[in-house]
């Protein structure tokens, strides 16, 4: 970001992955996936999140509001 090519952390970005619409190839949205992994291989950034694991694990998908919003699930 800038002259000095810094990360921006705010506003927070997550991608999710969700099997049917970007998961695997032939998914409609495939390529933004891969480049959403490209991103994130260089930055760290954005999150990213499997949709489908969220969803079994807390009964519905919300996206985190910061890095520690997760831990009480």
């Amino acid at each position: 970001l800038g002259k000095n090519r810094k990360t921006a952390v705010f506003p927070k970005l997550v991608f999710a992955i969700r099997d049917g619409l970007n998961h695997k190839k032939g998914d409609p949205n495939y390529d933004i996936k891969q480049l959403a992994l490209e991103c994130a291989s260089k930055r760290m950034y954005p999150d990213i999140l499997n949709y489908d694991q969220v969803v079994k694990v807390t009964g519905s998908f919300k996206t985190p509001m910061g890095c520690r919003s997760f831990l009480g699930v």
